[in-house]
Parts: C-alpha cells; structure tokens; sequence
C-alpha cells in the first residue's frame, strides 16, 4: 500500500503546485464559526485562507464571485479534514512535522522555488502558511490510517489481475482518449442556466490558464473530482453519443467548451490520444523446410500430405531434414528478410507458401501463428495501480460514513 500512499502524495503536490504571477490584495473577515465538526470548529477564517490557497494555486480569478463560488467546496473540503485528522488520532496515526516538510519541499522544488519560501510566500499574499500544513497534515494521517485498516481488503487476487490485464489488452483495439472531465450537475429544468453559466465562467478560467485538476476538485459534481477530474483511458462509444463524438474530434491538451449531456455539463481535456492498435505488434511464428532444387518433387509430394490444422506435422517433417529447417525466432514482420515478408503479406495463419529461393536455397514456410504483443506496463505496476484504486474506493465510502455519523453544526451566515 505505500505505493498508493506516493500516488495520492503526487496528486496533492500537483494540486498545489505553485504560479507565481497571482497575488491579491485584501485581509481576513472577522474570525466567526461556521461550522462545529464533532468540537472542532471551521471559521469563517478558515475558509478564507483555503480558498485564497486554491485561488493562488490554480490561477483562477481573485474576486469575489470566485471566493463565493469556491465557498461550499471549501467548507465540505475543511469537514472532511477536520473528520479525518479525529478518525486517525483515534487510531494513533500521526505525521511528523519531517512528513509535512518534505511535502512543502517537494512543492518547492517542483515551483522552482528556494527551500523555504513557500510560507513566505503565502505570508506575502496574506495567507496563513500554516494553512497549507494543516491540509498536509490531514491527508498524510489519511492515507496512513486507509492504508492500514483496509489494506487486506484492497489484495487484489490473480484471477482479477489477469482478467484486468485481458480489458487493457482489449482497450488497444479500439480508438481511446484518456480525458480529464468537470462536470456540473442539472437537477432540474429552472437551474439549467445558472449551470450554464457557472460552467462558461469556469472554461474561460480554463482558457486563461487556471489548473484543470484544481477546479475538478473544487467544482465538480462527478464522484471523481476529488482525483483532480483524472477519468483515465475512455474508449470510443462509451460517452454518450454527442459527447463522443465532441471528444473524438478534439486534438490533445484541447480543453472543450460546456457539452450539454443528459444529466448536466461537461468540460473536457484531452490529455492524450491513441487510434486503435497504435503501439500493437504483430509477432509471427514461422517454421521452414530448406531444401536442393533436386528434392523439390519430392518435398513437395511430403508437404502435401502433411495436416494443414496446425504446424505440428510441419515442423516435425522440417526437423526430419536438419540443415536449418524447422521453426524460425518468433519475431516482427520487419525482422524478417524481404523474401519472406513478401510471402507473409499475403498468408493467414496455418497457410503454406509456394517454394521460393533465398541464400542459394529453395525454401517453403508455413505461417504457425500470428500473436499481438501489446505495450502493457509492467505487471506489478498494473497490479498496484488496481490496488490503489480499490483502496480510494473504500477510502471514500469510509469518509462518507464518518461523515453520516458526524455531528456537524452549521450556523446560518448573517
């Protein structure tokens, strides 16, 4: 599990990776309670400092149509600390300030900045530094509390490896984009609109630079947005129809204005693209009788009657010759000399071709099989990323459970 432990460290440090040309003017509203999560309170400070947080991480728009729009995002993204930080205390989880530093450097390190100008930095946007150590500190204790307790229940077995192993293999032979997607929910006719607009708002935020995966975590409705809007590889004719083709059509790193789909809107980016097969290799089984023009009735008298269903009989007649009869290395089509390939071209598998001369010798093939060697990762790393997706899974209905039995009080805004 320390592997989904690094993945979730990668996304937390890439959602906050840093631009430095955003700064504000402004200070904090006055300290009042918003909300009380089982005796832990969240001020209206609190939500400040983390949504100017978002707001300096994500180049979005500083004003305070975005400070509103951010508002209920935050605040449910602060309960969800709060909530985690008492779960893993009660477990006995805990994080070194060494933990939260390393996360800080590595922030650093990615925003091309010095050692230690991160809460510098936030000092001189009028933002508490300790806010983004707080949030550090939340996520570090929760991926160690998820990973410990349900770290049996993530054990992805053999028969599930292998079987995902046959869907990525499968996923080659169809046209696939892996796609980044926010989207916004209409929960009924009369919000349509303001949907609408709120959307437009966010694609032209989009245009003018801001983090995709920072407003997927803020803005969106999809239960994926809290993994940066990432909905992986999509094959072709698995969107709805009009978003398939609006998808299919977009070049990579292209953003889509709002889709209208059945449920709400959609803003899309492609992070890549592959057409179907692109990066599949043919590898062809090939065994060969060599033989002298002189024995040529004769070879071909035997390989007539030899079983055409498989090359067993085949190769068995090619090593009764020795010479360098019998079956070639399994190899692409390109490895092969060009004599050969001109006769592949034009087999399918268990075909025989007709004698043809190479290196002063008469030759005859049969095409035994033709395997697709497909570019899969490594299998540990297929068997790791199951396992770390299972375990968010679990993560998250744990999270919605605490939170059920939460007592969360709310005061109403003045």
């Amino acid at each position: 599990m320390f592997h989904y432990i690094s993945l979730n460290m990668a996304r937390l440090i890439s959602a906050l990776f840093l631009v430095w040309a955003m700064s504000f003017c402004g200070v904090a509203s006055a300290e009042g309670v918003v909300a009380v999560v089982n005796d832990d309170i969240i001020s209206d400070y609190d939500i400040y400092n983390r949504s100017k947080l978002v707001i300096l991480t994500s180049k979005l728009s500083d004003d305070e149509e975005t400070m509103a729009s951010l508002r209920p995002q935050v605040l449910d993204a602060l309960i969800n600390d709060r909530i985690k930080m008492q779960v893993a205390k009660d477990n006995n989880i805990s994080v070194s300030d060494g933990e939260i530093n390393s996360v800080i450097k590595e922030i650093e390190r990615r925003g091309g900045m010095g050692e230690g100008l991160f809460h510098t930095f936030l000092t001189m946007n009028h933002v508490e530094p300790t806010t983004i150590d707080v949030h550090v500190r939340a996520d570090l204790m929760w991926q160690k509390l998820v990973a410990k307790r349900f770290k049996a229940e993530a054990k992805i077995s053999s028969a599930e490896l292998d079987d995902e192993i046959e869907k990525v293999k499968h996923s080659f032979n169809v046209d696939r984009v892996w796609l980044s997607g926010i989207f916004m929910a209409v929960k009924k006719s009369s919000d349509d609109k303001a949907v609408h607009d709120k959307a437009i708002k966010v694609y032209r935020e989009l245009k003018d630079g801001a983090d995709f995966g920072v407003l997927a975590d803020n803005f969106s409705d999809s239960i994926i947005a809290g993994k940066g809007g990432d909905l992986g590889w999509i094959n072709r004719g698995v969107l709805e129809n009009d978003l398939d083709k609006a998808v299919f059509a977009m070049d990579v790193d292209a953003i889509s204005e709002p889709l209208r789909g059945k449920d709400g809107y959609y803003i899309f980016k492609i992070n890549d693209k592959r057409k179907a097969f692109d990066g599949v290799k043919n590898l062809y089984s090939v065994s060969r009788v060599i033989y002298g023009m002189a024995d040529e009735d004769e070879v071909l008298s035997k390989i007539k009657s030899l079983s055409k269903e498989s090359c067993d009989a085949f190769n068995e007649y090619a090593y009764s010759l020795k010479d360098e009869s019998g079956e070639m290395v399994v190899s692409e089509i390109d490895d092969f000399p060009d004599e050969f390939v001109t006769k592949l071209n034009n087999m399918k598998q268990f075909d025989i071709s007709s004698p043809f001369e190479f290196e002063d010798k008469m030759n005859i093939i049969m095409l035994c099989n033709i395997e697709k060697k497909y570019p899969l990762p490594d299998k540990e790393k297929i068997l790791m990323r199951m396992a770390g997706m299972r375990l968010e899974r679990i993560a998250s209905r744990y999270l919605s459970e605490l939170r059920r039995n939460a007592v969360i009080k709310f005061n109403p805004p003045k």
